[in-house]
């Protein structure tokens, strides 16, 4: 059985960006270690803690090594305007590469694909 690792990340609460950052982090992590789990901390400071197999170190060192690659990236865009809708980024993981699409901001398009709201 793997050892169960507490990774603590102090953030401010009152800010959307480290909230934001940290639910990525989960979203990671919970899809290569599927016992993973968080919580956030009530005590000051605000704290989120990600409950995993994971060493902080591979962790970190996993999510920046696909980061920083760029093999990793895929960069789909619209047939029409040729802005990019899509980003696909694929993190290594044995033989089940884990893909994740990044398109939150497609909602903002107008039929001719250009964005509406930058």
């Amino acid at each position: 059985m793997s050892e169960i690792n507490l990774i603590k990340i102090e953030i401010n609460a009152e800010n959307p960006v480290e909230y934001l950052a940290c639910c990525g982090i989960f979203e990671i992590a919970s899809r290569i270690d599927r016992s993973a789990e968080a919580y956030w901390t009530k005590d000051t400071p605000t704290k989120f803690v990600l409950v995993t197999t994971f060493e902080e170190e591979d962790l970190t060192h996993r999510i920046l090594q696909t980061f920083v690659d760029e093999k990793s990236w895929t960069f789909q865009k619209h047939p029409k305007s040729g802005e990019v809708v899509r980003m696909i980024i694929v993190f290594p993981n044995g033989e089940k590469p884990i893909r994740f699409d990044l398109d939150w901001w497609y909602n903002s398009l107008d039929r001719n694909g250009k964005i509406k709201d930058k």
